[in-house]
């Protein structure tokens, strides 16, 4: 590899067995703070991220290999917020968009298959396309809005039960580990497990933060459980949960306490298929990502 420096635009990388290269900004490098820039005339940064963006880089130049994210577009599901498309594009991954019903199924070469804050169900003929996709190896991500209804989503509850995660109704709160600042146990730090492979670039102080949208807003997790998976040779694990001091609230009347998981997955021994749920939209909110970037 050599690596070059130019200003403008910033560090070049480039494959001399191959030729290709990329270009990395300097904004990308050192991110400066433009509201302190606008406001008041200051200049200063919110982030270095050198090791991140050439890491990236190198990946880039040293692979033939495509990813793509497929993006379901089939039941109103939200579109990915530039905070979150910026991580995915610096793993060198791109998104496409796919609706199961009307693009044929599931395309030949999806890796992950994405449902991000899906407002309607799957119906029966979409459940089936999923499950023989992930039956033979493929990985599924949801990621479930606040305004989720667990009753009104039988089919997709269907699937992630199978696998071992089931959506539970109501609102998730936790009556220990919630944000003093705005006084709402619906919005908290769940306990982050860091031993696992989905969360190991992780430190073991790193918070994640749910319940909030970013505007003084709150937007409540939805309870997820672990069950026992009814497909063979799947193994189930938390990396989310709340306290023992969770609440699942339906209304003042119907509510359970205990400890619930805010993102889990289950993995496929035979397989090689995976199933990842996240039951907070708030976790990939532009706005909550942006104003607290250290968390």
């Amino acid at each position: 590899l050599l690596l070059g420096l130019t200003l403008p635009p910033g560090a070049l990388l480039r494959n001399a067995d191959t030729g290709k290269q990329q270009i990395i900004p300097f904004d990308d490098i050192l991110v400066m703070d433009m509201y302190s820039y606008y406001y008041y005339g200051q200049v200063s940064y919110t982030d270095f991220d050198a090791e991140g963006q050439l890491t990236s880089a190198i990946n880039l130049v040293t692979t033939d290999s495509a990813h793509t994210v497929y993006c379901d577009t089939g039941h109103g599901e939200a579109a990915l917020g530039s905070q979150v498309s910026d991580l995915i594009e610096k793993n060198n991954l791109t998104t496409q968009d796919v609706n199961l019903l009307t693009d044929g199924g599931v395309p030949e070469d999806c890796e992950l298959l994405l449902f991000n804050q899906p407002t309607s169900d799957l119906s029966a003929d979409e459940l089936e396309q999923v499950e023989h996709f992930m039956v033979q190896g493929g990985q599924v991500m949801v990621i479930l809005s606040s305004e989720t209804d667990a009753a009104s989503f039988p089919n997709l509850n269907s699937l992630t039960t199978s696998y071992g995660i089931s959506i539970l109704e109501g609102a998730l709160a936790d009556q220990a580990n919630f944000y003093q600042y705005f006084g709402s146990a619906y919005i908290f730090f769940p306990t982050l497990s860091t031993s696992e492979s989905i969360t190991s670039g992780l430190s073991a102080d790193s918070y994640v933060m749910v319940g909030y949208d970013g505007t003084n807003q709150v937007s409540p997790a939805i309870p997820l459980q672990t069950v026992e998976p009814t497909v063979e040779g799947v193994t189930v694990t938390s990396f989310l949960t709340t306290s023992d001091s969770g609440v699942a609230y339906v209304s003042q009347d119907n509510y359970t306490t205990g400890s619930y998981s805010v993102g889990a997955y289950a993995s496929d021994e035979n397989t090689g298929a995976r199933l990842t749920v996240i039951s907070a939209d708030s976790f990939i909110d532009d706005a909550l990502v942006s104003s607290f970037t250290g968390v």
